[in-house]
């Protein structure tokens, strides 16, 4: 009988679970987690359960009986001080080192806290757990928060403003040292759309600048946060979230190979044998470049835990890349990013299409689609997606009726030619398409 620890409760450590038993009912799982919850909860949850559109009851990933139907030993609060790889255990900060035949590490992400003059203060948050959201929320009731300051207009970022807007009880400002909001993932001009839409719905954005210092009251809380750019905004809460880096410090000496993040091969094996990783703090083949890269996202994280826990059920399964993409919904305004976001003049054609606040952007190298950018109207983001993926060569109607959106009309020009299944944005049906 096998005895499988993973490291880590949320999307790819789930993933990993569920496929060891689908192929192993009866070996040892025991899965370690740092959060204090006895249950997994959905992330992009956490700031509709802030905004009051979620219930406590609907932050659950899975049934909060989950783990114990599938006999898995979940251990909460715990922290993992390092792998000890010769002698394959795990050891923990406080208690015995837990063995394991194969091990799978999803330990995620680290939020980055630039250095910062008054970065000691209360009232100085992340928000990348629900417990970061606990707390910020406890916080805002003890102090009757009215100002918040939200460094970082990335995905973090804009995901704390999504969270508190709702309230429309404070003066929000979001800092971006960018000069627009989604710098990774949007151009110049579809991040000068969605920063115009904050504005519409009050919050106020300083780009180009960043924190330079924040100034406390006598009991040591947040009052005020001063610019590089000499402004002065008041606030009773900073949002810190400029970004994660993969949680691998703990692997340090454990022998398994870290660039940016761990290092898989295409069954998501480390170096070591009989040891996995996968997740947002796994660097793993990438489908449009062919590197290995840290793809941060919840879909990817997913099935990179799925293919490791086949492999480590002794099943083998080729993980098929990662590819990057987002889905967001951001206070009335609804956006999606799939594969490559940045055209380069020299290589890509870009198409473009505008209709009040519908913007969709394709981008095309030769007569392959390598990217798209759709705001407010995500119709077609299924085809889309399949077609990067697949790297498919379109003919010339096929990829005008792409540009055009017609996607009856996509479907018509190679319906006689048969092909592969392209399957909806929704999940619910295939069309054969190429």
């Amino acid at each position: 009988m096998k005895n499988y620890v993973i490291i880590g409760s949320s999307y790819a450590g789930i993933g990993a679970v569920e496929a060891i038993r689908e192929h192993d009912r009866f070996g040892r799982i025991t899965m370690l987690s740092r959060e204090p919850w006895d249950f997994t909860y959905g992330r992009p949850i956490v700031t509709y359960w802030m905004g009051g559109d979620k219930a406590w009851d609907q932050l659950w990933y899975r049934p909060k009986d989950h783990f114990k139907r599938l006999n898995v030993d979940f251990r909460s609060g715990v922290t993992v001080a390092g792998i000890d790889t010769a002698s394959r255990k795990v050891v923990l900060e406080e208690g015995e080192p837990v063995s394991y035949d194969r091990l799978l590490i999803s330990t995620g992400g680290t939020p980055i806290n630039p250095p910062m003059e008054g970065s000691g203060l209360k009232g100085i948050r992340n928000l990348t757990t629900l417990q970061d959201a606990v707390e910020i929320m406890g916080w805002i009731e003890k102090r009757k928060v009215k100002n918040v300051v939200v460094l970082g207009g990335g995905l973090i970022g804009l995901s704390a403003v999504k969270g508190l807007a709702p309230h429309k009880a404070f003066n929000m400002t979001v800092v971006e040292l960018a000069d627009r909001v989604l710098v990774l993932g949007l151009d110049r001009e579809a991040g000068g759309i969605v920063g115009d839409h904050l504005k519409k719905q009050g919050v106020v954005l300083e780009t180009q600048t960043t924190i330079e210092r924040i100034v406390g009251n006598k009991k040591g809380e947040v009052q005020e946060v001063h610019l590089k750019n000499g402004k002065k905004i008041p606030a009773e809460l900073v949002i810190v979230a400029v970004g994660v880096r993969p949680n691998v410090e703990f692997l340090k000496g454990s022998g398994i190979e870290i660039d940016r993040g761990i290092l898989t091969d295409r069954t998501m094996q480390t170096n070591v044998p009989g040891v996995y990783a996968a997740g947002d703090c796994a660097q793993a083949y990438e489908i449009q470049s062919g590197e290995r890269r840290v793809i941060a996202v919840l879909p990817v994280a997913y099935n990179e835990g799925r293919a490791a826990g086949s492999n480590m059920a002794g099943f083998p399964r080729t993980y098929k890349g990662s590819l990057g993409i987002n889905s967001f919904y951001l206070l009335g305004l609804n956006l999606m990013t799939i594969g490559l976001n940045i055209a380069d003049p020299a290589k890509h054609e870009v198409a473009v299409r505008k209709d009040g606040s519908v913007f969709r952007k394709l981008i095309f190298e030769g007569n392959r689609i390598v990217g798209a950018i759709l705001l407010n109207d995500l119709a077609g983001g299924g085809f889309i997606t399949s077609l990067v993926e697949s790297k498919k060569e379109l003919d010339p109607e096929m990829k005008a009726s792409l540009i055009e959106g017609d996607y009856l009309r996509f479907v018509a020009a190679k319906q006689a030619h048969g092909g592969v299944a392209v399957r909806s944005w929704r999940g619910r049906e295939a069309v054969r398409a190429l």
